[in-house]
């Protein structure tokens, strides 16, 4: 099981406001986040920053919390049936940061104590210079997991990937076009994207249903695409085939694909849809 963190756009927009400051230095605050367990990874969603108040945290170049502030902060986590994270910043980095020896000391002194009072393990977190998001959970024993991801969903979707535990694939040669449009460090966070799409439309035909509705007849395009269409289902390109026009034209469409008669379809014609 892996571990990420989440959060929306306009939180990381609030919390790069504090953590980033115009002087250059380090800062600190804390958040509470909801757990949130897949078949494959678990989740730590941030949903609103609880930030220092006056006297609850020191700048000095570095930066510090109070042990108030840190309680302070539980308290309202547990009340809320919430996790605490905590989170600091890197202003000279950029992508995924590693944690010097005091990020490390500081995050373990208190992860017991919020285990304690919110009976969920602590989340630390650092925000690079550039946006970049790093993430850990802390477990019973005091050492840290370390997170594959940070997601921000918003009006674009933004990813921190941990490129020790999930290495960008290799690109293939088909790709080539691809990454000259955008470059290798997109193409490398697109790859490792999983997000569910749904697409439909004109399965075999060239034409979509709008156009036969308004007249215009579909013409098949033939055995390769539909064979080429078979392939990328059975590679696991995609889980599901929606399939209209085509079985309209033959009620037996999916039986003759199951049993690679492809050659054996009868296309669709514009006056099937008078038989609807």
């Amino acid at each position: 099981m892996s571990f990420s963190a989440a959060m929306p756009a306009s939180l990381h927009q609030q919390l790069a406001g504090h953590l980033l400051r115009a002087d250059g230095q380090e800062d600190v605050c804390l958040a509470t986040y909801a757990p949130s367990t897949g078949t494959t990874r678990t989740s730590a969603v941030l949903g609103r920053a609880v930030l220092p108040g006056p006297g609850e945290r020191a700048v000095h170049g570095n930066a510090s919390f109070t042990g108030s502030y840190f309680v302070r902060a539980t308290r309202e986590a547990a009340s809320a049936g919430r996790g605490v994270a905590a989170l600091h910043s890197h202003p000279g980095g950029s992508g995924w940061q590693d944690m010097s020896g005091p990020d490390y000391d500081t995050e373990r002194s208190y992860a017991m104590l919020v285990r304690e009072i919110t009976g969920l393990p602590l989340v630390g977190m650092t925000m690079a210079g550039d946006g970049s998001w790093s993430c850990r959970c802390w477990d019973p024993s005091g050492t840290p997991e370390h997170g594959e991801s940070v997601r921000v969903p918003g009006s674009c979707f933004r990813v921190t990937w941990n490129d020790r535990l999930r290495p960008p694939p290799a690109v293939t040669g088909s790709q080539a076009r691809t990454v000259s449009a955008w470059g290798e460090t997109a193409q490398a966070s697109l790859a490792r994207i999983r997000v569910l799409v749904i697409g439909a439309g004109s399965v075999g035909l060239d034409v979509d249903v709008m156009a036969t509705l308004e007249g215009e007849e579909a013409r098949p395009t033939g055995n390769s695409r539909i064979e080429d269409l078979v392939r990328r289902f059975r590679r696991g390109d995609f889980d599901l085939v929606s399939v209209g026009r085509s079985q309209i034209g033959d009620p037996d469409w999916v039986a003759k694909i199951s049993d690679d008669r492809v050659g054996e379809i009868r296309p669709f014609r514009r006056a099937d849809i008078a038989f609807l």
